[in-house]
């Protein structure tokens, strides 16, 4: 199969940092993360790769929910120098292809009997920033979560709010009245806090 040519209004600086956008995809399936990985590194640090292969691999994916930054972001934040960008690749690459412990979250349940509630409550996902916590619902609320999660973003949105989104999304169409599993959507903010937080420490800001 040919590669794709390279636009011509994209330096190659800027495509390879475009490609670690594409890092933690969920357009990608568990086994084939890691491979779009390291082809996405070796762009980024500027080894001996195809630029145009990497494109086309990597440019498609739909969905960054949990991916990095946008490509202007990262080349600012990598520069321009070699040794730079190979440093920060591999740091990356540490950091979103392997099993990073979630963030120390703490999940407070109130009982629903004495909260008067009946049925099924509904999914908020609301943040209060400033407190650090966010109601997953009227009876369950998480704290400990860390200030700077919601300055990794990818466009102008933060990756927790696009991952609410998503779990908004999910719970609209499967109707309000069926219960989330809390476990999986707790287990899930805390992962992306430990990434979203040492992202943008990596990046610096």
């Amino acid at each position: 199969m040919t590669a794709p040519a390279i636009p011509t209004d994209i330096a190659p600086a800027r495509l390879a940092r475009e490609a670690l956008v594409a890092f933690a995809s969920p357009a990608l399936q568990p086994g084939e993360r890691p491979a779009a990985i390291a082809r996405a590194v070796r762009a980024a640090t500027g080894d001996s790769i195809d630029l145009a292969a990497a494109y086309g691999a990597l440019h498609g994916l739909a969905g960054v929910l949990d991916g990095l930054r946008t490509a202007d972001d990262l080349q600012a934040a990598i520069g321009h120098r070699a040794e730079d960008a190979r440093e920060t690749g591999a740091r990356l690459l540490q950091l979103h292809g392997g099993a990073s412990a979630p963030w120390p979250v703490l999940r407070v349940d109130m009982d629903a009997a004495g909260a008067g509630m009946r049925g099924v409550p509904r999914l908020l996902l609301r943040p209060q920033k400033a407190f650090g916590t966010i109601r997953i619902d009227a009876l369950t609320t998480l704290c400990n979560v860390p200030p700077d999660v919601w300055e990794h973003t990818v466009g102008e949105d933060a990756v927790m709010e696009l991952e609410f989104a998503a779990w908004r999304a999910r719970a609209t169409a499967n109707g309000q009245d069926i219960a989330i599993d809390k476990e999986a959507l707790t287990r899930r903010i805390a992962w992306l806090c430990r990434i979203s937080q040492q992202t943008v420490r990596l990046l610096g800001g």
